[in-house]
């Protein structure tokens, strides 16, 4: 195993700690949650468009740039809070090799955590709406 892949793995696991995770989780939750709550009652069209627009105005636009920075922020943030950035920086890597490493275990691990909003924003779609296809 390369050590790039060796550093990326190890802050995939860093970034995506269980505090973290639960956290941000739940922000993500929040927009499946407004949209269940606001579209019970409505019609099938209605729960679209308040699909679509929940989707587009609080997750994609608010809620996930969150999520991003908070884990980007992290994933070097945590190597120097640790006293383990001098220990990463001393190998034999080009430093390049350990930032671009980091920057792909923030990526994965918002991508992660973004995931679970959209999958719940899907999963309260199908039931307000009826249609799962």
């Amino acid at each position: 195993m390369s050590a790039a892949v060796a550093i990326a793995r190890i802050g995939y696991r860093q970034v995506l700690g269980l505090k973290r995770v639960i956290g941000l989780g739940l922000l993500a939750a929040l927009p499946a949650v407004a949209y269940f709550l606001a579209s019970t009652s409505s019609s099938q069209q209605a729960a679209y468009r308040l699909f679509i627009e929940i989707t587009v105005g609080l997750l994609l636009f608010q809620v996930i740039p969150v999520i991003s920075l908070i884990i980007a922020v992290s994933a070097l943030g945590d190597e120097k809070r640790q006293d383990t950035l001098s220990f990463l920086v001393l190998r034999p890597l080009p430093r390049v090799v350990i930032v671009a490493a980091k920057l792909v275990a923030a990526w994965l691990g918002a991508f992660t955590v973004s995931a679970i909003g959209t999958g719940l924003m899907a999963i309260a779609l199908g039931i307000n709406a009826g249609v799962w296809s």
